[in-house]
């Protein structure tokens, strides 16, 4: 490795042990084990697959759309995901002030 790699290396460890960072990561890890989540994040799917499935049928394309909107509104506003999405605009931050001070 040159230099210039190492002090890469040097970065990206750097920043993988910002507690930003890890704890993006935490919430991650207690999203995915959350079985709330897991259960709401299945029924997004079904209901999503079942809108393509009735996409000719209006009355059972609705139905399925309208129980859709309702478990993403669920899933999105879980305090896990709130404070995860929120975790992740400041992580994007960071990296983007990274990369203005490397360019």
């Amino acid at each position: 490795m040159n230099d210039f790699e190492d002090k890469l290396k040097i970065l990206k460890d750097k920043v993988f042990l910002d507690s930003l960072v890890r704890s993006y990561f935490n919430l991650k890890s207690q999203i995915d084990e959350n079985e709330e989540l897991k259960l709401l994040d299945k029924c997004i799917k079904n209901y999503a697959q079942n809108m393509t499935k009735y996409i000719t049928d209006d009355k059972k394309y609705f139905f399925y759309k309208a129980k859709y909107e309702e478990t993403y509104k669920q899933y999105h506003s879980h305090p896990l995901v709130v404070n995860m999405k929120q975790t992740m605009q400041e992580i994007q931050e960071m990296l983007w002030q990274l990369k203005k001070i490397i360019e």
